[in-house]
C-alpha cells in the first residue's frame, strides 16, 4: 500500500513546476465547478498540481485558493501547453471567484456561480485580451452523501479575429465513495456549438483523508476538429492554513 501510495505521489508531482489545458473545476473535475460548501473552510489556502498528457501535446496546471468563508473563495491559476516537437509554448494566466448561494447541508442540494478571466499567450507574442466566464453550478447529494451529482450550465466570452465570441458552456458530472479513502468520478462536457467536448472517468485516492488526494483519469476530448485521448494526474493539498 505504501509503495503504491508512492507512485500516486510520483506521477501527480512530475507537473508541480508547470502548469492550464482546459476550463479551471473542482476536485477531480477538468470543466465542472461544483456547489459543495465545506464548513472548516474558512481563512484557508488549497494548492493543486495537474498534468494532463496527449498523443501530441502537454499540458500543465498550477493552482492556489483562498477560502474567505465556506461559501466565497478566489482562486489564481497558472498554465502551460505545448506541442510535441514544436518549439514555444502558451502559457495562460487565469483569476476566479466563486460563491455558494445555497448550502446543500441546509437546503438538500447546492447552488453556485463561478466567474473567471483567463489571459493567454504564445511564447514570442504578447499577452491577448482575456477570456471571461461565468458559471451556475448546481449539487445534489444521494444516498447519504455517499453520491454527488452535479451539473453546470453558463457562457464564454473569448477574443477572436472577428472581435469577440460568445459560446455556451456545459457539463454534468457524478462522484462515488467506494470505500473510506477512495472514490469514483465520472464527467462529460463541452461547449452548446460542439465546437469543444469531453469526457473522462477516473478515480480519487485520499493519502491523507480531507487533507491530501491525487486523482488519475482517462478520456477523450474534441477540440479544433481533432479528437485526442489522454491521461490526467492531479495531486491537491487542502485546509493549508496560513
Amino acid at each position: 500500500m505504501q509503495r503504491a501510495t508512492q507512485h500516486w505521489v510520483a506521477l501527480a508531482l512530475a507537473g508541480a513546476a508547470l502548469a492550464p489545458w482546459a476550463r479551471a473545476g473542482d476536485g477531480p473535475f477538468l470543466n465542472t465547478t461544483t456547489a459543495m460548501v465545506e464548513d472548516d473552510d474558512e481563512r484557508v489556502f488549497e494548492f493543486s498540481t495537474q498534468y494532463v498528457h496527449q498523443r501530441q501535446q502537454r499540458g500543465w496546471r498550477t493552482q492556489l485558493g483562498y477560502s474567505f468563508s465556506p461559501t466565497l473563495s478566489a482562486e489564481v491559476e497558472l498554465g502551460r501547453e505545448r506541442d510535441t516537437g514544436q518549439p514555444g509554448s502558451e502559457r495562460e494566466l487565469g483569476l476566479g471567484l466563486w460563491h455558494a448561494w445555497l448550502d446543500p447541508a441546509r437546503e438538500g442540494w447546492g447552488l453556485a456561480s463561478q466567474f473567471e478571466l483567463e489571459w493567454s499567450r504564445a511564447t514570442g507574442s504578447p499577452w491577448q485580451r482575456p477570456a471571461a466566464s461565468a458559471v451556475m453550478a448546481a449539487s445534489l447529494p444521494l444516498f447519504d452523501h455517499t453520491l454527488w451529482l452535479h451539473a453546470n450550465l453558463g457562457a464564454r466570452n473569448t477574443p477572436c479575429e472577428e472581435g469577440r465570441r460568445w459560446d455556451g458552456l456545459w457539463s454534468v458530472a457524478a462522484q462515488h465513495k467506494l470505500a473510506r479513502r477512495s472514490e469514483a468520478f465520472v464527467e462529460a462536457g463541452g461547449t452548446t456549438r460542439g465546437s469543444e467536448q469531453l469526457i473522462q472517468v477516473g478515480l480519487r485516492q485520499w493519502l491523507v483523508r480531507e487533507k491530501i488526494a491525487a486523482d488519475i483519469g482517462l478520456g477523450r476530448r474534441l477540440a479544433d476538429g481533432e479528437r485526442h485521448r489522454f491521461v490526467a494526474l492531479r495531486l491537491s493539498f487542502f485546509d493549508i492554513s496560513p
